[in-house]
């Protein structure tokens, strides 16, 4: 309190010669001390509040009292500003400081000031880094109506962003090294070949590194959707391994209409195979995932590049911390009336829809032009066959449809799923024309 009063006297009294705001500042040993373990204690901090937050009454308790509140903030924001200020008063003294002539009678003072400042700082860069993003996530969840999980992993959260019951279910019998009966011949950074059902390749996919990593906030902002001749005004919320398309709904409140892994999406140029309308390239790229593309338009050029940019660097992230590394898949031949009913194609994470069909062709032995080829896709029961363009990725494809049938039937079923719920790829000649894909609404 004494530091407090001591800081509103000088500036109350301001005068730019005698000032020592250093003095008071590097005097407070206790203020240092204090910050320093309110910064240590504050993952401890948060965690404490998460299990609290379990008792409805005190939940009902935290929000009413949000709402009342003139800053609107929660109660674990509140608690995270301490920490987040302390880079704050860094870069106030470094300016300062920097600013300052050397004969100024705070000149030493401010300097003392400034190193406790750095140190404090590079003791607690982790923690404070932390905070800011748990920071960042609470804000976006508060602009939502709905509970967005974002704490939680990718693995607990459905593809319609309901909260998973339970986990992805343990294998029985063998671990993911491929010991034990049934167990497909996977490593980190391995391939599963001698088992290709949809348990053997999920059971792979569940020791993913990917299911460990922290998400981080990137970058949010408005874009529209263009489909065919479909225009829908979305706005993206990028995290480090997910991305949310909302629609608004006010001016600072949002809902949630889809929920993407940045593993499974890609990126492309070939606007005019998507769009029906004239829209321009150097604020427009394709965004896709399984099994939609549509072009994203961007206000200005700049936001256009440094979305294309960030969404870039992020997806292939992801897609490099996936395992197992490759699949394979059964393409049914429907290009002619000769050759085999069906080929099996290894299919790396990384191998575009245009390529797979390169390798679909040289195992069936026809030597024909691949771009006069087309491979199609069917994701379920009661969906028809959807053209891809060429750019996508079909091990993506295939493990998104893997993992929400995975969501709706039980461990004991999984080597039960009939062809009809399984995802399906299929070699057709190209038309001269096709039909563009509608993305979900």
């Amino acid at each position: 309190m004494v530091y407090v009063l001591q800081l509103d006297d000088t500036l109350a009294h301001w005068d730019t010669k005698p000032a020592k705001i250093g003095g008071i500042i590097a005097s407070i040993g206790t203020f240092w001390a204090v910050y320093e373990h309110y910064c240590c204690s504050q993952r401890q901090l948060l965690r404490r509040l998460k299990e609290k937050e379990k008792n409805s009454a005190f939940k009902a308790f935290l929000d009413v009292r949000r709402d009342s509140s003139q800053s609107g903030l929660s109660l674990e924001a509140l608690l995270s500003l301490p920490v987040q200020r302390v880079p704050e008063y860094q870069r106030l003294l470094c300016h300062l400081f920097d600013t300052m002539e050397h004969d100024h009678p705070d000149f030493d003072h401010l300097s003392d000031a400034v190193a406790k400042a750095n140190q404090l700082v590079q003791r607690r860069q982790e923690e404070a880094v932390f905070l800011e993003n748990q920071i960042k996530l609470a804000q976006v969840q508060e602009r939502f109506s709905q509970n967005l999980y974002l704490n939680l992993p990718l693995d607990c959260v459905d593809a319609e962003g309901r909260k998973k019951k339970s986990s992805l279910p343990s294998q029985r019998g063998g671990s993911h090294t491929g010991h034990g009966s049934g167990a497909p011949r996977y490593r980190n950074g391995g391939v599963v070949h001698n088992n290709t059902s949809p348990g053997a390749v999920i059971r792979a996919w569940k020791g993913s590194p990917i299911r460990a990593t922290v998400r981080t906030y990137v970058k949010e902002g408005a874009v529209q959707f263009t489909t065919g001749y479909s225009h829908q005004d979305r706005y993206l919320v990028l995290f480090s391994d997910l991305l949310l398309v909302a629609k608004s709904k006010s001016q600072s409140t949002f809902r949630l209409k889809q929920r993407h892994r940045l593993s499974e999406m890609w990126l492309a140029e070939c606007i005019e195979e998507v769009s029906e309308t004239s829209l321009k390239g150097e604020l427009s790229f394709v965004l896709g995932w399984p099994t939609s593309n549509t072009v994203a338009t961007f206000g200005s050029k700049e936001d256009r590049n440094s979305w294309h940019l960030l969404l870039s660097r992020y997806i292939s992230k992801q897609r490099d911390l996936v395992e197992p590394r490759s699949v394979s898949l059964k393409v049914y031949n429907r290009a002619g009336d000769s050759g085999p009913q069906f080929q099996i194609v290894n299919v790396d994470r990384n191998d575009t829809t245009q390529e797979v069909v390169t390798m679909a062709l040289e195992t069936l032995g026809v030597k024909d032009d691949a771009r006069g080829y087309q491979l199609w896709v069917i994701s379920g029961k009661d969906e028809s066959a959807y053209p891809l363009i060429g750019h996508e990725f079909p091990y993506a494809i295939k493990l998104s449809h893997l993992r929400q049938t995975l969501d709706s039937v039980e461990n004991d079923q999984l080597r039960h799923i009939s062809k009809h719920h399984q995802c399906q790829f299929i070699l057709k000649k190209r038309k001269k024309t096709h039909t563009t894909q509608s993305s979900s609404e």
